[in-house]
């Protein structure tokens, strides 16, 4: 069955930058030659843009949501410090995390995504999710 996709480039930032402050300081250099990944200075002005917008745009005939979520195997400790860091810089509350049975894979992929697969290993699971649903001038093909 074919669905429709969506590739978002703020989505993207978002889940690398998100994966950036988790990584030890000795990793961070591959990651940042490949963007505009600045050390400690890390503009959210994309993120705050898309809430701004999330928050003046919903209206009868169009949604759009923009959030980011991780899941967290249970009894598994995240570094306060990381949590920190993607509260400031990129506006993951902790309403954004959820601890989870990865030992339980079945259940804990239905939790996340129908189409994740999951191994019993799994510590952290890093999901930015976008809604759009809109009336489209030419709709598109069944």
């Amino acid at each position: 069955m074919k669905k429709n996709v969506v590739i978002s480039p703020p989505s993207i930032e978002v889940i690398l930058k998100m994966l950036f402050h988790a990584m030890p300081e000795s990793h961070r250099n591959e990651l940042k030659s490949y963007g505009n990944f600045c050390e400690g200075t890390f503009q959210h002005d994309e993120i705050t843009n898309l809430k701004m917008a999330q928050s003046h745009i919903s209206k009868k005939d169009f949604e759009f949501e923009f959030e980011n979520k991780l899941f967290i195997a249970n009894g598994y400790i995240v570094n306060n410090n990381y949590l920190n860091n993607i509260s400031k810089y990129l506006g993951v509350t902790q309403n954004s995390i959820q601890s989870i049975n990865f030992d339980q894979s079945s259940n804990a992929a239905n939790t996340i995504n129908d189409f994740i697969n999951i191994s019993s290993d799994t510590k952290v699971v890093v999901v930015n999710a976008v809604y759009l649903k809109a009336a489209y001038m030419v709709s598109f093909n069944k």
